[in-house]
Parts: structure tokens; C-alpha cells; sequence
């Protein structure tokens, strides 16, 4: 390779990682100043929907907007139930704020999900996991967030609850 063409596969190689890790500073940064402080309340409509407030902080300068959101619980290898958020959720720059969500829910089995339900109350939680996705909006850039059979004391560690405040519920 002549030099001057190597040089420039290096200057091109190092101004992408100077932009990556710039972003993944950024990532941090806002992974830090937006936080989910808590449940505030549940009110349940029977077994097809549930509206939760949260308790939520952007210490950022850019509008949080969920556009769409869902999650998948598994015990073992059976999907039991789903939820999904019915509207889009904002959350305003430099605020504090209790954010009302309503979220469709769907069971597989309703039988099985209490019987599920009474297993997380006796703190059998180690065969539980959650599939999520997330679709929103931050300032102008969209994000595209999800992750596979998550552990369920790790997902709602995210929310700022635990398996105890699940066991509140049921």
C-alpha cells in the first residue's frame, strides 16, 4: 500500500474512534441524566390493561419522546404475557415529572400468569425473563433500543424497582 494512501486509512481509522468514543460518552452522559425513579401508582383494568405513573427525571436539554415500547415475560422457555404501551410517553428537558402510560396486556394463559404471580410472591424469580423494545425520540435523533431474556430482577432493577415491589403488586 503506497504511504500516503496508508495515512489516510489511518486518519479515516482515527477519526472514527475519536467519534465513537465521543458518542459513547455521550450515551453515558445521558444514561446518567435520564432516570426512571420509580412507580407511583398501578391501576389495573382487568386482564387487558394497566396504567402506570412513573417518577421520571431528564436533567438533559433534549425531549424524551417513547414512541413504542413492549415487553415479553418468560418463565423458562414459554412466553406468558405481553405488554405494550398504548400512547406515546414525553418527557420534557430539564424536568421532573410523573409520567401516566397505559399499556395493553395480553396472557397466554391467565390461569398460568397467577400461578406465575404466586411464584414471584414466594421470591421464585430465577426461571423469569423479559424480552423489551423501546422506539423513540431524543432531541432529533431516534434510538432503536431492545434486549433478549433479560433476567427479571435485572430489568426491573432499570425502573428502580425490585423483586419485592413486584411481590407489592401481586
Amino acid at each position: 500500500m503506497r504511504p500516503a494512501v496508508r495515512r489516510l486509512w489511518c486518519a479515516a481509522l482515527l477519526l472514527v474512534a475519536v467519534a465513537a468514543s465521543s458518542c459513547s460518552g455521550a450515551v453515558e452522559r445521558v444514561r446518567r441524566n435520564i432516570r426512571f425513579e420509580g412507580v407511583e401508582s398501578v391501576a389495573l383494568h382487568g386482564l387487558s390493561g394497566v396504567d402506570l405513573t412513573l417518577r421520571a427525571v431528564n436533567d438533559t436539554g433534549r425531549t424524551l419522546r417513547l414512541k413504542e415500547a413492549g415487553f415479553d415475560l418468560y418463565w423458562g422457555e414459554r412466553c406468558l404475557a405481553s405488554a405494550r404501551l398504548v400512547d406515546e410517553v414525553v418527557l420534557p428537558r430539564r424536568s421532573e415529572a410523573s409520567l401516566g402510560t397505559r399499556w395493553r396486556l395480553q396472557a397466554s394463559d391467565p390461569l398460568t400468569l397467577l400461578l406465575v404471580g404466586r411464584r414471584l410472591q414466594s421470591g421464585q424469580t430465577a426461571e423469569a425473563t423479559v424480552t423489551w423494545h423501546a422506539r423513540g425520540r431524543y432531541g432529533l435523533a431516534s434510538a432503536n433500543l431492545s434486549q433478549e431474556r433479560v433476567p427479571l430482577s435485572d430489568f426491573l432493577r432499570n425502573f428502580g424497582l425490585s423483586v419485592d415491589d413486584l411481590k407489592k403488586l401481586f
